[in-house]
């Protein structure tokens, strides 16, 4: 049997999740703080020839390593630029290779199975697909600490080619500590030490090559970061080196949350799988036995959780590392329990289990009438779609019948069998809709865009512009760098009494806190409310300027 036919579940499988996710990747603008800003740095990098120091609005980026910003750079050499289909692309590429690591690493564990729908459970999981369709580094670096754990599992499990197996492992280590800093090592080094001492195997620790993998991994990240210290000189290297790492560990400058906070966001971005852990969690304990396979996985997600429940700057796509394991150990439950008829007889009379079947079937029919009602009233999110509105109401009606199908034949325990299969298929539609027609009629009018647009039409080349702001996202969308930023009022006054036209773009609160002598030489020449924050064109009223 020919490799192709062998894994050709797989692989329909990748194509399947590849063409929601590719398909109109570049269909709504870059969003949020971070994809512009992400994307002007790798501009700058083809623009300007630095890609050893990250350079951004011709300033120093000290904030991360640069191999996310090189994968960029990269994808958008076909096209010369870095729009949001080539600043999208790297992650979406790690995505789908994840995906796959994650089917081999259960395939390993357990069998081609469970690794099919281990797959399945990590694509439908709303934090998964929403960070892998995005311009971030999360994607990037999960894949490489997934990569690194199955070489070093490989290694460790396999007699013959063991050390290769676990010096490719470190090799990815080195890869992640390119993508985001001593995360990227810690997370499967620690997790391996964990598995190994939990097996009782002490004397097995040397097996896994500490000393030459470190000095492998550290290796890869030093041949970068000694040339950009030196390049970067004191400052970028204190930044680099002890500010972004001890600095978001222990009392962070950004994204601080408190202890709590990922006991209440994981089991909201984990859906609808969150729904089936009490079951899984009692499944698992109960016959503990006979589940030694799952020592691994379990591990890997606990030491992640409480390493980033620790550390004091907290987002939810932080634990995007250890939803591999989440959904190996979710879907370890699933075919367990479909597959023995004794357990499942059981499961079936579970409320733990029954319940959130209950709960996630009648959501079908209640979600298909919201759909319909919203399309035929031309209301809430689906208002401005003109294109696809046919199809989103043909789908509308598909849910809203495969709920009421499922409600009516509950006692089917072939059905009730079929539910993880049902979650990824229904899924896996909801997300197509939303790329492909959902999120680009509803960013396609954002006001950035047009106030950025104004800002082209006003503010000439030559014409000098300033910020009191970092202006990085101005300088994705004009496009323009640099814009200088006017750091106080004594700044400010300097420039306003030039000669010279003089724009600048000011927050709301900026412009209140100036003096009145320096507003009695200022016009708003354009105001835009972007999210909660309102921003203003201004330029000086030199006599020079009037008219």
């Amino acid at each position: 049997m020919s490799v192709v036919a062998k894994n050709i579940k797989i692989i329909a499988v990748l194509a399947l999740f590849g063409a929601v996710m590719l398909g109109n990747l570049g269909g709504w603008e870059l969003k949020g703080a971070d994809e512009p800003r992400y994307a002007q740095i790798a501009r700058e990098m083809r623009e300007t020839g630095q890609y050893i120091v990250p350079h951004l609005n011709a300033e120093m980026y000290p904030d991360k390593p640069p191999l996310f910003f090189w994968l960029m750079a990269l994808s958008a050499v076909p096209s010369g630029d870095v729009s949001a289909f080539e600043a999208r692309l790297p992650s979406v590429l790690a995505g789908l290779g994840l995906i796959l690591l994650t089917y081999m690493f259960a395939a390993r564990l357990f069998d081609p199975g469970t690794g099919l729908l281990a797959a399945g459970v990590l694509f439908c999981c709303e934090q998964f697909f929403s960070t892998t369709t995005s311009a971030h580094f999360d994607t990037i670096l999960a894949f490489w600490t997934t990569l690194s754990l199955l070489l070093l599992y490989i290694g460790y499990t396999r007699a013959e080619k063991g050390k290769k197996y676990m010096l490719g492992g470190y090799i990815a280590m080195g890869a992640a500590l390119l993508t985001k800093g001593p995360v990227g090592l810690v997370i499967p080094l620690a997790s391996m030490l964990l598995f190994v001492l939990a097996r009782k195997e002490l004397g097995r620790i040397k097996d896994l090559h500490i000393v030459k993998g470190l000095i492998i991994a550290i290796g890869i990240l030093a041949a970068w970061l000694v040339p950009a210290c030196i390049m970067g000189g004191e400052a970028y290297t204190q930044n680099i080196l002890f500010q972004q790492t001890f600095g978001r560990t222990v009392e962070s400058f950004a994204h601080k949350e408190a202890f709590y906070y990922y006991f209440l966001g994981f089991p909201v971005d984990f859906l609808p799988w969150s729904f089936f852990v009490p079951a899984a969690a009692v499944y698992f304990w109960k016959y503990r036995s006979r589940n030694k396979e799952i020592l691994l996985p379990v591990i890997w997600f606990v030491f992640t959780f409480v390493m980033f429940t620790l550390v004091s700057g907290k987002r939810n796509l932080y634990l995007l590392p250890l939803y591999p394991a989440a959904a190996m150990l979710m879907a370890k439950f699933f075919t367990d329990c479909i597959r023995s008829e004794e357990l499942f007889a059981g499961l079936f009379r579970s409320k733990l289990f029954m319940v959130p079947c209950y709960l996630i079937a009648g959501a079908l029919p209640a979600a298909g009438v919201a759909g319909i009602v919203m399309l035929v009233g031309n209301i809430g999110p689906v208002k401005n779609i003109e294109a696809g509105r046919w199809l989103l109401f043909a789908a509308a009606c598909f849910v809203c019948a495969l709920g009421f199908v499922w409600l009516r034949k509950r006692q089917d325990l072939q059905l009730v069998r079929r539910m993880p299969y049902l979650i990824v298929a229904c899924t896996t539609l909801v997300y197509g809709l939303f790329v492909g027609v959902i999120l680009p009629a509803t960013t396609e009018e954002r006001p950035e865009h047009a106030f950025c647009e104004t800002i082209r039409k006003t503010v000439q080349p030559e014409d000098k512009l300033f910020a009191t702001f970092s202006p990085y996202f101005f300088n994705y969308f004009l496009p323009r760098y640099p814009i200088s930023e006017l750091r106080d009022a004594a700044m400010i006054r300097t420039l306003l009494d030039s000669p010279a036209r003089v724009y600048c773009l000011s927050r709301e609160k900026d412009y209140a806190k100036l003096p009145d002598d320096i507003k009695s030489k200022i016009k708003v020449l354009e105001e835009e409310t972007i999210g909660h924050k309102i921003y203003y064109l201004l330029v000086n009223t030199h006599p020079h300027n009037d008219g």
